[in-house]
């Protein structure tokens, strides 16, 4: 009784060890799948630094438009005194871009970011994207809560720029500045 025993242990055991290779390989590669490591990393062809060095023709021409239109309610756009970088969804984060501020009392507010796409197909795919993403709880977790959005498509161009009642001090002021700069390009609304 006991040989037989063995003979089954050592059959087992050569049955498993039979099958040991095939197992680690299929262990791998659901490890590998669940990492990610079996994807493939996508990268831009043509990646541009972000914000850019020097404005390209899409931009110059979107930062005139929303320039001229502040003027002509009273407002100047320039450079912000810091960096500024918003919450904005992953299709986004290496497009070359442009950040102004409209001058005034508003430390952290009045913040315009211009997007410069290849294309306006893209753009208006990106618009759509961003509104998307800032429409949801989770676009929102960088925002005041009343936080009021603007996006909008000029060419290849994207627009966004927002306001908050409860965080400025000059609400008429900076939600003046909000309505100039949301009436430049096509809206794309945002919906909370």
């Amino acid at each position: 009784m006991a040989t037989r025993m063995t003979g089954r242990a050592r059959a087992g055991q050569t049955r498993w060890a039979s099958r040991a290779p095939w197992l680690v390989v299929v262990v791998a590669s659901l490890a590998l799948a669940g990492c990610g490591g079996a994807q493939p990393i996508r990268q831009d062809p043509d990646p541009l630094p972000t914000p850019v060095a020097s404005l390209g023709v899409a931009l110059q021409g979107t930062v005139g438009l929303l320039s001229d239109a502040l003027a002509a309610a009273g407002y100047q756009l320039a450079p912000p005194v810091g960096q500024y970088r918003p919450s904005e969804p992953a299709s986004l984060t290496h497009a070359p871009r442009t950040v102004l501020q409209v001058l005034g009392p508003e430390a952290d507010q009045g913040f315009v970011v211009v997007y410069d796409l290849r294309t306006s197909d893209v753009a208006a795919q990106r618009a759509t994207e961003l509104a998307r993403y800032l429409g949801s709880g989770f676009g929102q977790t960088n925002f005041p809560v009343d936080a009021q959005f603007s996006v909008a498509q000029v060419g290849s161009t994207v627009i966004l720029t927002w306001w908050s009642r409860e965080r400025a001090d000059d609400p008429d002021r900076i939600q003046g500045a909000f309505d100039v700069i949301r009436s430049v390009g096509q809206s794309v609304p945002v919906v909370k």
